[in-house]
């Protein structure tokens, strides 16, 4: 006699599993419930999520990156799963489903010198804070984040260290200033 539809559940699920998470983290599993997988099974019941519905899902963002794909798939995965866990569906429709895989992309190419100088050069009339940004970020490898998180105490003679990484949400500075990753947090030479 259960008619939760999947949506009702999704709240539940986001609030219950989801709500201690970086808020990156928060929006990536917003991003593939509310653009990916609501349009397609919201309104259906919970109970009566079906394989081939999973599929319809999967099917509409077969075209899309490998990295949507996963991110679309591990969310109706872990929705469906937990509601298994908790009794409230006897199996689990995401259960052999995969994503379309592509081509793979060539291997990440890095800026050559003379693209690099030729960067460095466009912001020779910029502002200079411009400048320093996409220096520090083209010379010490720093991510945009990490960047922004720096503080003058993060310099130390020769040696600049990465502790922290400001998001912003909704043009607000993130107050949780976590890096991406433990091996995030470097030491770097200058």
């Amino acid at each position: 006699g259960d008619t939760t539809t999947v949506d009702e559940w999704a709240k539940t699920w986001f609030v219950t599993y989801k709500s201690g998470l970086r808020n990156n983290t928060q929006n990536a599993y917003r991003n593939a419930y509310n653009n990916h997988i609501l349009p397609f099974i919201a309104t259906r019941k919970r109970q009566e999520v079906r394989p081939v519905h999973v599929r319809q899902v999967m099917q509409a963002v077969a075209d899309q990156s490998e990295s949507l794909q996963g991110k679309v798939l591990v969310t109706m995965r872990q929705l469906f799963t937990t509601a298994r866990q908790n009794g409230l569906m006897q199996g689990d429709p995401t259960e052999g489903i995969k994503i379309t895989p592509h081509a793979r992309p060539k291997k990440k190419e890095y800026l050559t010198l003379e693209e690099q100088e030729a960067l460095m050069a466009a912001l020779e009339s910029a502002d200079p804070r411009a400048r320093c940004f996409v220096g520090l970020c083209l010379y010490c490898g720093l991510r945009r984040e990490e960047a922004l998180g720096l503080q003058w105490g993060d310099i130390q003679g020769d040696k600049l260290t990465v502790n922290r990484a400001v998001t912003f949400l909704n043009n607000q500075p993130d107050p949780i200033q976590e890096l991406k990753s433990k091996s995030a947090h470097r030491t770097l030479p200058v």
